[in-house]
């Protein structure tokens, strides 16, 4: 069979290389430091037809692939590595990455867990956000908490920690570390908005208020922070004003969320206006009608204006969508 011409040249420069560059790695290393990553491809794989048992070639292709985020051929390249030399420890970490960016997520965790080494990247962020995903938030925490330890004044995993905090309800580790993120970071806008929920979570309504109040004055045109301002007016019984910010959040645009229709329609009840309030629930049912709070505070408000047959209609729609609205209502 012949052989190319361009291919004697190749075996040619090979041998060169073997003579003056027997470090593969740093050779590899070299390519990749001047050349883009398509390039890199084409050349360790003419490198690999004269050997194909070097380990650092499928290592240093793998990571051309992954940089194209052509994530099964990293894989492949990642997997034939380990094959190979199977002491390379970060190249399991750099696999599990490519499993990760697949959402292949059982073999991410498969190669994240095995090394415990946050060599190659902060595997424990990657694994905190996979374990999130999949509903394990003990173990999210847990790894967000060991990615924090790796980089700790890394902003964007303390919000993560903290968000995640607030979301399972810890909310006094959550304030403890937006608070952090204000006084010693420039993601104050996210920090502030967060904390003013975990404040207005914990019933800490005036501090929360605080924190809604410095987002209004940097951005005065988002809905949603009159909103959350709102309720803090609602909760310490500040009607007037809690009616002005929800009537605010709508006219800024804040009108997809039901519940603002549904605080709307409490606080009218609460000055006594039931009528005015039917109203406002009547649009929260428009925009959810499985809302079992939607009728459970229009059957109060019916009650309250003796329309027996819709409070009674009501009162059977809301236990029927929830049987313990009664208990959870006002929560």
């Amino acid at each position: 069979m012949k052989i190319s011409l361009s291919f004697k040249v190749e075996k040619f420069l090979y041998e060169m290389f073997k003579q003056f560059k027997p470090d593969s790695f740093q050779y590899f290393n070299k390519i990749k430091e001047t050349k883009d990553a398509q390039s890199q491809i084409k050349i360790i794989t003419k490198y690999i037809l004269f050997e194909p048992d070097d380990a650092q070639a499928y290592y240093f292709r793998g990571l051309a692939y992954y940089e194209l985020s052509r994530y099964e051929e990293a894989i492949n390249d990642f997997t034939k590595c380990l094959e190979i030399d199977d002491e390379m420890y970060h190249v399991i970490n750099c696999r599990g990455m490519c499993y990760y960016f697949i959402s292949d997520y059982e073999k991410a965790l498969d190669d994240l867990l095995k090394t415990n080494k946050a060599d190659i990247c902060n595997i424990f962020l990657y694994r905190a956000d996979i374990y999130r995903t999949l509903g394990d938030n003990e173990k999210a925490i847990e790894n967000f908490k060991l990615a924090k330890d790796e980089e700790p004044n890394n902003e964007n995993i303390i919000f993560e920690l903290s968000a995640l905090y607030f979301s399972t309800k810890q909310l006094n580790e959550a304030i403890e570390h937006l608070s952090y993120l204000i006084e010693n970071t420039r993601k104050l806008d996210v920090a502030h908005d967060l904390r003013g929920c975990a404040y207005s979570a914990s019933k800490r309504y005036e501090l929360a208020r605080n924190d809604f109040n410095w987002c209004i004055e940097r951005e005065s045109i988002d809905g949603r922070n009159y909103y959350n301002r709102g309720l803090t007016y609602f909760y310490t019984f500040q009607y007037e004003s809690s009616l002005n910010d929800f009537k605010k959040a709508l006219d800024l645009g804040y009108n997809d969320n039901p519940n603002v229709y549904i605080f709307l329609g409490r606080t009218e009840m609460a000055n006594n206006n039931f009528s005015a309030a039917i109203n406002w629930f009547n649009k929260a049912e428009i925009l959810n009608d499985q809302n079992a709070k939607v009728y459970f505070f229009r059957c109060i408000a019916n009650k309250a204006l003796m329309n027996e047959s819709n409070y009674y209609n009501d009162l059977v729609k809301a236990k029927s969508i929830n049987p313990n609205i009664d208990n959870e209502a006002y929560e």
